[in-house]
Formats: structure tokens, C-alpha cells, sequence
């Protein structure tokens, strides 16, 4: 998300944003962020095209 979109919400709720550049695939990446993020999440994605 882009700084202004999180501005914007911070009052609804509190963004964070998963590192996805300590892994060589999909999968990896995806146990990372995951290991990181809290309890409960809703999350939002982007394309990483491919």
C-alpha cells in the first residue's frame, strides 16, 4: 500500500506490510510473512506478474 492509502485508514485499522524480499520462491516468501503477521489478518495482495 502506498503511503497515503495507509495514512488514510490508520484510524480503521493498522497496516503492515510483509517483507517479500528474503525468499527465492512463492512459497517461501509466502511462510515468511506469514510467520510474521499477527493472529488475525486481513490481507491485500498485488501481482508480482509472471
Amino acid at each position: 500500500m502506498a503511503r497515503p492509502d495507509r495514512r488514510a485508514r490508520r484510524n480503521r485499522a493498522e497496516a503492515q506490510v510483509g517483507d517479500i524480499t528474503r525468499g527465492n520462491d512463492v512459497g517461501t516468501i509466502a511462510e515468511q510473512v506469514l510467520a510474521e503477521a499477527p493472529p488475525r489478518f486481513a490481507l491485500a495482495g498485488f501481482s508480482l506478474g509472471g
